[in-house]
């Protein structure tokens, strides 16, 4: 018999498989036609601060994409509790699941466009922050979920990710 984590992972992958992989597909082939669009050392040329400017958003904005995809999969919580599993566990299951997942489908689009475009992009620091702002925006709606406080409470740990993030890779 299958553990009740795997078996959670296994169904969230099983709804959701084909919107994992076609929000991958095309947020990497949006952001390649970006890249393609733009003039050829815009986005390559690491001294020019445009570039670093332009770098940091795309960054940013595919972790938005596949941040909110993984979040939008995984659906309302309150459909787990009648697993026969203490809610500590299924917290860390579904945290833990969408964190690997996000990182996950990060990795895979950024190595994409750093093979196809000869970029340098950096992949593992970007990847772990982004499974980490998944898990904090999570916790962060869970915490505030149906209360007047949801918009400002996601704003305000969204804002605080996003000059993390600018401060580190930007």
């Amino acid at each position: 018999m299958n553990s009740i984590p795997y078996a959670m992972t296994w169904e969230l992958l099983r709804r959701a498989g084909w919107i994992l992989i076609a929000a991958t597909l095309g947020a990497t082939l949006l952001f390649g036609a970006i890249i393609r669009s733009m003039e050829p050392n815009v986005i390559v040329n690491s001294e020019n601060p445009e570039a670093e400017f332009c770098r940091s958003v795309l960054i940013q904005v595919l972790m938005f994409v596949l941040g909110s995809v993984v979040i939008a999969i995984q659906g309302n919580p309150a459909r787990l509790y009648a697993y026969p599993i203490k809610t500590s566990a299924l917290v860390a299951c579904q945290l833990s699941a969408a964190m690997t997942i996000a990182a996950i489908l990060f990795l895979a689009s950024v190595a994409t466009l750093n093979l196809q475009f000869d970029l340098t992009f950096p992949l593992w620091g970007p990847a772990m922050f982004l499974a980490a702002a998944v898990a904090l925006i999570q916790v962060t709606a869970w915490l505030t979920e149906k209360s007047a406080w949801l918009p400002f409470a996601v704003a305000v740990v969204g804002a605080a990710l996003g000059l993390w993030l600018q401060s580190r890779f930007g």
